[in-house]
C-alpha cells in the first residue's frame, strides 16, 4: 500500500506571495528614498534661503552703526525714515516721515554720517549717506543697501542717483517688512550702560495688533523685531 509523501520545495502560489512582498518592500524602499531626496533638497534650500537672511540682516546692522558719526547727528536731517518707498533707474521715491517726537515706520531708511568726524578738524565736505531699502515683489521682497555717497545730508536722498547692493536674493525676505524709528532707552553695541537715544527697529512682518509700545509686562513691538539697532549718535 502506498502511503502520501510530504510535498518538499515551492509551490506556485508560495511563489507568488514572495514576489509581492519583494514587489512591496521595493516599492516601499524606493518611496522612502524619493520622500528622503525631496525632504532634503528642501531642508537645503531653506538653510540657503536662513542662511542669506541672517547674513543681511548682521550687514545692516554694521551699516547702520554708521549712522549720524561725525556729526551734530539730528532725527529728520541725518536719519529719514521713508514709507511707500520705490527705486527705479538708481532713485529713491517715497513719502519721509513729518517728525521723530513718535515711532515712525517705512520700507527705507536713509543716514548721514561723516567719517572725518574722527579728526580734530573734520571736513564737511566728506559727508556721505547710506542706506537700506526693502523692496516688495509679486512673490517676496529684497532687502538692498544703499551704497555710501556724497551728499549735503540725509535730506537730499531724493535728488541722488543711488548705486545699490543686494543684501538677499528677490522674494527672500516678507514684502510686509518695515523699519521703524523711535527715541528710546536702548543700549549702543559695546556699550553696558543705557543711553537716551534713537533706535532702529527692523520688523520682518508688522507686529501683531496687540503690541504695545508702554514699558512692563507688556510685550513692545521691539519684542517682534528681526534687530533692533540703538543710535547712540542720535541723543535726545
Amino acid at each position: 500500500m502506498r502511503t502520501g509523501q510530504l510535498q518538499r520545495g515551492y509551490t506556485l502560489i508560495s511563489m507568488l506571495v514572495g514576489l509581492l512582498i519583494g514587489v512591496i518592500t521595493v516599492g516601499g524602499m524606493l518611496m522612502l528614498y524619493k520622500s528622503m531626496v525631496v525632504v532634503a533638497k528642501d531642508v537645503k534650500t531653506q538653510a540657503i534661503q536662513d542662511g542669506e537672511v541672517v547674513a543681511s540682516v548682521l550687514g545692516a546692522q554694521v551699516g547702520l552703526q554708521e549712522a549720524g558719526f561725525g556729526v551734530s547727528a539730528t532725527a529728520g536731517q541725518d536719519l529719514i525714515v521713508i514709507a511707500n518707498a520705490k527705486f527705479d533707474k538708481g532713485k529713491l521715491t517715497g513719502t519721509a516721515a513729518a517728525g521723530y517726537d513718535s515711532a515712525v515706520r517705512g520700507n527705507a531708511v536713509v543716514w548721514g554720517y561723516n567719517p572725518s568726524g574722527a579728526n580734530a578738524n573734520p571736513d564737511p565736505a566728506a559727508y556721505r549717506c547710506g542706506g537700506l531699502v526693502l523692496l516688495g515683489g509679486a512673490n517676496g521682497a529684497q532687502l538692498l543697501a544703499l551704497q555710501p555717497m556724497a551728499c549735503t545730508d540725509a535730506t537730499s536722498w531724493g535728488q541722488l542717483t543711488w548705486q545699490t547692493r543686494a543684501l538677499t536674493s528677490p522674494g527672500n525676505m516678507q514684502a510686509t517688512g518695515l523699519f521703524e524709528a523711535l527715541a528710546s532707552t536702548c543700549w549702543p553695541y559695546t556699550h553696558t550702560d543705557a543711553v537716551n537715544a534713537m533706535q532702529l527697529n527692523y520688523y520682518p512682518e508688522p507686529a501683531s495688533a496687540s503690541s504695545s509700545f508702554g514699558r512692563g509686562t507688556q510685550p513692545t513691538m521691539a519684542d517682534h523685531a528681526a534687530f533692533s539697532v540703538c543710535l547712540p549718535n542720535f541723543r535726545h
